[in-house]
């Protein structure tokens, strides 16, 4: 959309190319249609002097991580980030992400997400 074209023309990119490609990865992971939105982008991206170190500071402590520790804390983070902006009402989290309920319930339970409990990689205020 042009609103999210905007947030990212307008965001400074301290990581550079890496940081520009990791942000549209996750985006198209979120998103539902063929239009990536706002609500598609990271909080960071759409106010970058809120947390701009926060960013840096957590993907600098997931590269010491080997591959699958990194990709599991990525998975959390995107299914933390759903259910919240669905008050955990779980099957609009599901729908969104293109999974079953009870897939959605299996990785909360093995990756311990509880209501309350999350600890988004992005923190949303």
């Amino acid at each position: 959309s042009k609103d999210a074209l905007n947030a990212l023309m307008k965001y400074p990119f301290p990581g550079n190319i890496r940081e520009l490609e990791n942000i549209i990865e996750r985006a198209l992971v979120l998103t539902r249609g063929n239009v990536l939105c706002t609500d598609d982008l990271p909080v960071f991206v759409l106010s970058p002097e809120s947390s701009d170190s926060d960013f840096f500071d957590v993907h600098a402590s997931l590269s010491l991580l080997p591959l699958p520790d990194r990709l599991t804390a990525i998975e959390k983070d995107i299914l933390e980030t759903t259910l919240k902006k669905h008050n955990y009402h779980q099957s609009n989290a599901a729908r969104e992400l293109g999974i079953s309920e009870a897939r959605l319930r299996y990785k909360m339970r093995t990756l311990g997400i509880q209501k309350g409990t999350a600890s988004p990689l992005y923190k949303s205020s």
